[in-house]
């Protein structure tokens, strides 16, 4: 029984991915449990979208330069002539996440959060209206 120059490299790369194996198998465990454990965003993450109402100007900037059409605001006056924002949604689904938004407003009214758990069953839901971007948004559990 002779071995072959190929038997030969295939024995040395066994050997060399068991060596891999055996390093690993003594490291400890770099996995977290996911539902309970959970990672912290980076800084740089960009995630859903959260306005500010009170610090909003109404100047309609970023649903003009939002690349996807993904923000719909109506804006309107007050009884002093002010213009004030009478509605502001968002709608996730259409959203790129790119960022556009946030550096064109002049107040600093939107910024993005740490969320990142939007999935949803129904495609509604994925519409953040002004009342659903005030605080956390609604983490699905699933079945």
């Amino acid at each position: 029984m002779s071995l072959s120059l190929k038997d030969i490299k295939l024995t040395g790369e066994l050997i060399r991915g068991l060596k891999i194996t055996l390093r690993y198998m003594f490291k400890p465990s770099v996995t977290i449990q996911y539902p309970t454990q959970r990672r912290e965003a980076s800084e740089n993450y960009r995630g859903l979208i959260r306005w500010d109402k009170d610090k909003c100007v109404a100047c309609v900037l970023c649903e003009y330069f939002c690349p996807a059409k993904a923000i719909d605001i109506t804006t309107g006056e007050d009884e002093a002539g002010n213009k004030k924002v009478l509605n502001y949604q968002v709608d996730a689904s259409h959203c790129m996440y790119c960022g556009y938004c946030v550096e064109i407003c002049p107040v600093k009214a939107i910024k993005h959060s740490e969320h990142f758990e939007l999935s949803v069953y129904e495609l509604e839901d994925t519409i953040y209206a002004q009342e659903k971007m005030a605080g956390d948004p609604p983490i699905t559990k699933y079945r």
